[in-house]
């Protein structure tokens, strides 16, 4: 199995998925297509798994043909087992079509907002040490086409940068709003055949009460089935942003070049050996990871891409996939914009560097009458 591609690495799609049977379960009751006794064993046995028992769920493949059955087979025979009562009555008014992609926005739901406060986080950052290094060093050399050019207030790149993270994390924060709409109790292809009137208009309701977010039914759950416009979108985001972090890290490194052969702008504590060759020598560690972590979101966008062209007809079988993808993208794009805030806050300003660059400037030329 391909590393990370286990059920049972992405906890926060398993207690999805136990939400989904719980729901289904006690609007399957409501409806009356199930006992409740029965109906209120499976949500104790969901229960469970969502507090983190996952037992009896590790080796199921996310990446595996046939629409993820095998990833709804296994909730179901597990909390069947769990709650003692026939898998049958797990999967009642249900497909794994419905089931798994309800599942994976609930996932998501529950995962990126923390991508959206890391983001915010090193907005802020950034803007503190704008003020941070302009009270040390009023100003510094700008460069364009890594060229010298100007004198300007050394709070200049890090307060735009801060602004330019901001702006990516409010659109990825945008992105989050279509996935409240779910598909959870349109089963196979979107037109509801095989659960009754009773349950559909119970399922999400129950869904949303359960997990604490303001769910709806999905206007068109047909084209969802067919189409993950939604993952696409959000996917998009988290590139933007994934964008902006590696040309942070990249400007970052240049900053922090030298001291004495390179930018040698801004400065690093010394935290641990920077090579096993040269002596007193300090790398951007957390810059050039947030460069790695940043380019590995950007592959997961063209991952989702390359999945949702692949889809045919009346099913995106690959939705699971292109989900799992976006989960990755979302936690690579949050572990590097902590790695950035914390290069951020603990770089110093080099005053005496930044004043003899400053001096150095490019008269400009007068501007035309």
């Amino acid at each position: 199995m391909i590393p990370g591609t286990d059920l049972a690495d992405h906890p926060a799609l398993v207690a999805a998925l136990a939400h989904v049977k719980a729901a289904a379960a006690l609007a399957n009751a409501r409806a009356g297509t199930i006992a409740p006794t029965s109906a209120q064993a499976i949500a104790a046995a969901a229960d469970t798994v969502i507090a983190g028992d996952g037992r009896g769920l590790t080796g199921v493949p996310l990446l595996r043909g046939g629409g993820s059955v095998a990833v709804n087979v296994a909730v179901n025979e597990e909390l069947a087992r769990r709650a003692d009562v026939a898998p049958a009555e797990l999967n009642r008014s249900q497909s794994t079509a419905d089931v798994v992609h309800t599942a994976a926005r609930l996932a998501l739901l529950a995962e990126v907002p923390a991508t959206v406060g890391a983001l915010d986080q090193l907005a802020a950052d950034l803007e503190a040490a704008g003020q941070r290094w302009e009270a040390a060093a009023p100003h510094t050399l700008a460069r364009t086409c890594l060229q010298d050019a100007l004198a300007v207030p050394t709070s200049l790149w890090p307060t735009g940068t801060g602004r330019a993270v901001a702006r990516a994390a409010a659109g990825v924060a945008g992105r989050l709003e279509p996935l409240r709409s779910v598909v959870l109790g349109a089963t196979v292809v979107g037109t509801g055949s095989g659960a009754t009137e009773a349950y559909r208009a119970a399922v999400v309701p129950e869904l949303a009460h359960r997990t604490g977010h303001d769910l709806g039914p999905h206007p068109d759950p047909a084209g969802a089935l067919q189409h993950d416009d939604d993952l696409l979108a959000l996917a998009a985001a988290l590139a933007a942003a994934a964008t902006r972090v590696v040309r942070i890290g990249r400007d970052l490194r240049l900053l922090l070049s030298g001291p004495d052969g390179g930018f040698g702008e801004l400065r690093l504590p010394a935290t641990g050996d920077g090579s096993t060759f040269f002596a007193s020598k300090t790398n951007p560690i957390d810059a050039e990871t947030a460069i790695q972590l940043g380019c590995a979101a950007l592959g997961a966008h063209a991952t989702v891409t390359h999945l949702a062209a692949a889809a045919e007809l009346h099913l995106d079988v690959f939705g699971l996939a292109s989900a799992v993808a976006v989960l990755g993208q979302a936690q690579a794009v949050a572990a590097a914009a902590r790695a950035l805030s914390a290069t951020v806050t603990t770089a110093t300003v080099d005053a005496e560097r930044c004043a003899t660059l400053a001096a150095l400037a490019h008269p400009t030329k007068e501007a035309s009458p």
